[in-house]
């Protein structure tokens, strides 16, 4: 294990030496892309190990908030262990409870997102920036869920306004605009990898899958789902491509809303098909009660 260890803690250096002088937001999308950091049971200690040493690099100051906001996550999830200390000592602060995390899904309004998403899922809200309006913006998908979350009753998770590239965070202010660098929305409100990462730690249970497997228990799937719930379509690697909330079942069937395909009726079943067929995976994100 030290040995990789190390290894992966030199690929790294040279993956963040590469991206110093790329802009914050690339920086943050490749390298969730690349590193997988989506805090799984069983590489906790090992991410947080990189994650420590990395984080004492010489690194430009957004690329050591980057890492420095990874520890933050996972301070949420480790178990108590002497490594858990010493990223707390290192941050200078409280290992936040995975209660306390939690706790920002409680009073979700099913039906208020629901209906938001079958109200604005083509007809944009014009109160949002519109990341559909220019070539190389990403899309509406993350954005548009974002939104729908939030009209569900979702709070802010508000922080500096300069961290906003922090996954740890989640706002879009009044007056934010669909340009890179713009402090008033978070990536992880817009982009489809830092939303991953903030949600995968918010709701409450998160669950990646390959297509394969959710089509093989699928009746167990339909049963346990609920509208309100919401989804990411991932390439086989598991980086999240696009995302969906479920508004209606229908027969043995589920309806998917979301934005840049600009559909409310988008088969859950057969969009698992194809992507069975091209050896895909399925993020999916329930909220609880």
């Amino acid at each position: 294990m030290g040995d990789n260890r190390l290894d992966t803690v030199a690929s790294w250096e040279r993956l963040y030496t590469s991206l110093r002088t790329q802009e914050v937001e690339r920086v943050v999308s490749l390298a969730m892309d690349r590193a997988g950091l989506v805090f799984r049971d069983g590489d906790l200690e090992t991410v947080a190990f990189i994650l420590e040493q990395a984080s004492q690099w010489q690194q430009p100051p957004h690329i050591k908030e980057l890492f420095d906001e990874y520890l933050h996550r996972a301070l949420i999830t480790l178990p108590e262990t002497p490594l858990k200390t010493a990223i707390a000592e290192h941050l200078g602060c409280a290992p936040a409870s995975e209660s306390e995390v939690k706790a920002l899904v409680a009073g979700y309004n099913r039906a208020a997102a629901v209906a938001y998403a079958n109200r604005y899922y083509k007809n944009h809200n014009p109160n949002y920036p519109d990341f559909n309006s220019r070539p190389g913006r990403g899309g509406n998908c993350a954005h548009f869920i974002s939104q729908c979350l939030y009209a569900g009753g979702m709070p802010w998770v508000l922080g500096p306004p300069e961290r906003f590239t922090w996954p740890r965070y989640w706002w879009c202010k009044p007056g934010a605009t669909d340009r890179d660098g713009d402090r008033r929305i978070t990536l992880s409100w817009k982009v489809t990898t830092a939303f991953r990462n903030h949600w995968s730690g918010r709701v409450a249970r998160f669950t990646t899958l390959s297509a394969a497997e959710m089509l093989k228990n699928w009746n167990a799937w339909f049963n346990r789902l609920r509208l309100g719930d919401f989804i990411q379509l991932a390439y086989g690697n598991g980086a999240p491509y696009h995302t969906l909330i479920l508004v209606a079942k229908v027969g043995n069937d589920i309806a998917l809303a979301s934005q840049s395909d600009d559909a409310n009726d988008r088969s859950m079943h057969g969009t698992l098909e194809i992507m069975q067929n091209k050896g895909q995976r399925v993020l999916v994100y329930e909220m609880g009660d």
